[in-house]
């Protein structure tokens, strides 16, 4: 029952997923402090749930997570909207206006890979979230913060966390490029597997530790995937 036992969290995803976890926080401890409290997020709503419970104390105040497409390793997609301006018209018209604004969101920094997802015309590794040469100096500051994020978010052994996560479908897995000698970005390309479902790779959705539950499904459409509704039923009906 919507606003009985049933409460949605809307948040500003363009902003530091640290602020977004203490409004969620605020919304919790307005409830019932006898009310067991099951949170069921999706996508960078993971990122926002998991920060509040393992950081902000929530640990104390929910009694399970249910994380669906969570990005817990970092997406390489997002990389394909900030390192090369993406055609959202003909002929890319835009298309670098809307990098540099994408650039602005607090919050892909904090999803960016933690791994080497990158390799460079010499076979040189890169692991975008460490390495700083390929960003503005304008940006840069974002991304330290997106690292100190990631440093901060260390996983709370023991909590019962469910990982629903998609597997079977093309995603972005790689990313090959060029650059100059001041390591600035010439030509992307971007190379795709199978192990995903579109948006987040399976070796990142899946949250060490936790339960899991993967089902062939897209991203944006796991939540009403009808195997996942039934692990939703199971998981809010248990005693």
């Amino acid at each position: 029952r919507r606003g009985v036992d049933f409460f949605e969290f809307a948040y500003d995803w363009r902003q530091d997923v640290r602020i977004s976890a203490r409004q969620l926080g605020e919304l919790v401890e307005s409830l019932p402090a006898a009310q067991p409290v099951i949170i069921i997020a999706h996508s960078l709503g993971t990122m926002v749930s998991r920060y509040y419970i393992e950081r902000l104390g929530g640990s104390a105040r929910v009694e399970r997570a249910i994380l669906m497409g969570g990005p817990h390793l970092g997406t390489t997609k997002i990389l394909t909207s900030m390192l090369i301006a993406p055609e959202v018209l003909p002929f890319g018209i835009m298309g670098e206006r809307l990098r540099q604004i994408i650039m602005t969101f607090h919050s892909n920094y904090q999803i960016i890979p933690i791994y080497d997802v990158g390799t460079d015309q010499h076979g040189n590794k890169i692991n975008f979230l460490k390495d700083e040469s390929w960003l503005a100096p304008e940006y840069i500051p974002l991304l330290r913060q997106g690292r100190k994020f990631r440093c901060e978010l260390g996983g709370l052994q023991g909590f019962p966390y469910v990982s629903i996560f998609g597997y079977g479908m093309k995603t972005v897995a790689n990313v090959v490029l060029n650059r100059d000698a001041n390591g600035g970005i010439q030509k992307v390309d971007y190379v795709n597997g199978t192990a995903g479902d579109d948006s987040i790779l399976e070796q990142s959705a899946f949250l060490q530790g936790s339960e899991i539950h993967p089902v062939r499904q897209h991203h944006g459409a796991l939540f009403v995937d009808n195997d996942v509704k039934m692990r939703l039923k199971l998981e809010l009906s248990r005693p």
